[in-house]
């Protein structure tokens, strides 16, 4: 009896590895998707807590199935599932990772699924069950970060506040697949912007670039001025034609002329340069700056067009910090462009969208606590005179601003903190606001204003106030906003902005206005842009957009070779040898 018992041990050690495979056949897709999720979400689901989430609307989408299938049927997969894996794949053109959406792997089940079909092979329901829920959750997710963005902006930036749109992205995937609409709703999900489009288009030309080796780098040297002659003129007119700011095929003689000058003069336009055509260290490290750097800024900036809402409005104000520039669009065409001066390092001016809504002409300045507590106060308490001097009074701090008499106040015993009212400066020249100021109400209390320093315009980085916005040529642009009114006669708009008495008008239509912050941008001519990081914001969303390309869901093990057809159990004999 003892020999048999050998045997008998391995007959049933064989037996044991049969069974899981036999089981694995014998569950139903719909058993084995109901194990996945709750292997995936081991707490019990009761309804989305918010369906623009890609995990709430996973668990809500196979809710509402009771956890049937809905990409593979028993003739395969739907053609749904091949639409969305060939968009998968074109990922990057967004400039988004596919293998953020799991594509390695749902290619490889795809093709296990199509041999199982096409072999009559008993088909594993767990891998199955796999790859519906793969599908399903790389749709959702693709989806999100096409409506929203890949990161919540205020997670990356305190001061970043998008109006971020939402969706029921669970029932946006039952619509997709029980009406056959997949492509019409994966088309729909890109951002309908014309400067997306134009990003994305300048994306895939310096990947291009990138992938035939980049641009050289030109060599150091004098500065380089119009009709000097230098050996260097060859390799910046190839490295000018790789960027499509001159023409192909350019001579090779050694002289600066006037042609190639113009062209640096675009280059440096297009990178927020003094366009005078001089070669000097500014504009040879923007030219030597890696295609791959561009590439990054590119990605990062199309990730911001994300975060926008879907239309920003007919006709609308944009401020674009990093630029430093104000424009007026109408129906698609910039129609007013305008210097501006941003907030400094410390004093961040934020980013938002709001209703501009009126104009205050000739508006007093309401000196704020703080400066008032660090620069005002100690000049008080040094010149007893100095309210007179600079045009200042005292107001009560309540809506009626009645003024308060100065006798008797004792700025040696004033304390900040416990000051009765507010310090006002008087409409005028010397005014820090200068002659007007547009508002769009806003929890941060930013404002358009003119200013008096008008100086600080010709400066190359103007970021220079507390927050709010200084507008060069207020005049223009309060004409073009109140051109369908009839304060918006000129007569009219310079004796307002020339009163001594502050004067409030209201817009009869406002204007949306995007307090934006783009580095890298398309003009109207399709010409791609790129400015500074101005606060070093590139970086970090580049460190945040690197944290979530890995996917969430675990990867399952590599899938084993599969056999011709199920092997029988071995016989007692086969056992025995």
């Amino acid at each position: 009896m003892g020999r048999y018992r050998a045997a008998i041990a391995g007959l049933i050690l064989a037996l044991a590895t049969v069974v899981p495979e036999a089981a694995a056949a014998d569950l139903s897709i719909t058993a084995a998707l109901r194990l996945a999720l709750q292997e995936r979400f081991p707490l019990p689901f009761t309804v989305a807590a918010n369906p623009s989430l890609p995990d709430a609307a996973l668990q809500q989408f196979y809710f509402d199935r009771d956890d049937d299938p809905a990409w593979y049927t028993p003739t395969g997969l739907v053609p749904e599932a091949a639409i969305l894996t060939e968009r998968l794949s074109a990922a990057v053109e967004e400039g988004l990772c596919p293998d953020a959406y799991f594509l390695p792997e749902i290619e490889e089940l795809q093709e296990y699924a199509a041999d199982a079909q096409r072999h009559r092979l008993l088909e594993d329901q767990r891998r199955l069950a796999r790859l519906d829920l793969l599908l399903s959750e790389a749709f959702l997710t693709y989806a999100a970060h096409l409506i929203h963005g890949r990161v919540d902006p205020v997670a990356v930036h305190g001061d970043w506040h998008a109006n971020l749109r939402k969706i029921d992205l669970a029932g946006l995937l039952e619509f997709a697949l029980a009406e056959g609409r997949m492509v019409t709703i994966l088309n729909d999900l890109v951002p309908p912007h014309p400067g997306y489009r134009d990003l994305r288009r300048a994306l895939a030309d310096y990947r291009q670039i990138s992938a035939l080796g980049g641009w050289e780098n030109l060599p150091g040297g004098a500065t380089l001025r119009p009709g000097d002659f230098d050996p260097r003129v060859p390799a910046l007119r190839r490295r000018l034609a790789q960027s499509g700011d001159l023409a192909e095929g350019a001579g090779t003689e050694t002289l600066y002329d006037e042609a190639t000058a113009a062209s640096l003069r675009n280059f440096q336009r297009r990178h927020g340069l003094p366009a005078d055509g001089v070669l000097g260290p500014s504009t040879l490290g923007e030219l030597n700056s890696p295609v791959e750097e561009r590439i990054r800024q590119l990605e990062v900036n199309l990730e911001r067009w994300r975060w926008l809402p879907k239309t920003l409005g007919e006709r609308y104000i944009q401020v674009n910090i990093a630029d430093l520039t104000l424009s007026a669009v109408d129906h698609g065409h910039t129609v007013l462009t305008l210097p501006v001066v941003v907030g400094n390092a410390y004093r961040k001016t934020p980013v938002f969208s709001a209703s501009l809504q009126y104009l205050v002409f000739a508006p007093f300045w309401f000196v704020p606590p703080t400066i008032f507590k660090i620069d005002k106060l100690p000049r008080l308490r040094a010149d007893p005179d100095y309210l007179e001097k600079h045009h200042f009074e005292v107001v009560t701090a309540d809506s009626r601003q009645s003024l308060i008499p100065l006798e008797g106040i004792d700025w040696k015993e004033v304390r900040a903190e416990s000051f009765p009212g507010v310090l006002r400066q008087t409409p005028g020249p010397w005014n820090p606001l200068g002659r007007v100021k547009f508002i769009f109400p806003n929890p941060f209390a930013i404002y358009l204003h003119d200013t008096p320093d008008r100086h600080q315009f010709a400066a190359e980085r103007r970021a220079f106030s507390s927050g709010c916005i200084r507008v060069e040529r207020p005049l223009e642009l309060a004409r073009l906003l109140l051109q369908d009114q009839r304060q918006g006669d000129p007569a009219r708009l310079l004796a307002a902005m020339e009163a001594e008495e502050p004067r409030q008008i209201d817009l009869a239509r406002p204007w949306p206005i995007h307090i934006l912050y783009f580095t890298a941008w398309a003009d109207e001519d399709g010409q791609v842009n790129f400015r500074r990081d101005l606060y070093w914001r590139d970086l970090a969303l580049e460190e945040a957009l690197t944290a979530v390309t890995a996917p969430r869901m675990e990867t399952a093990q590599p899938l084993a070779a599969l056999p011709e057809r199920l092997p029988p159990p071995p016989t007692f004999f086969q056992v025995e040898r």
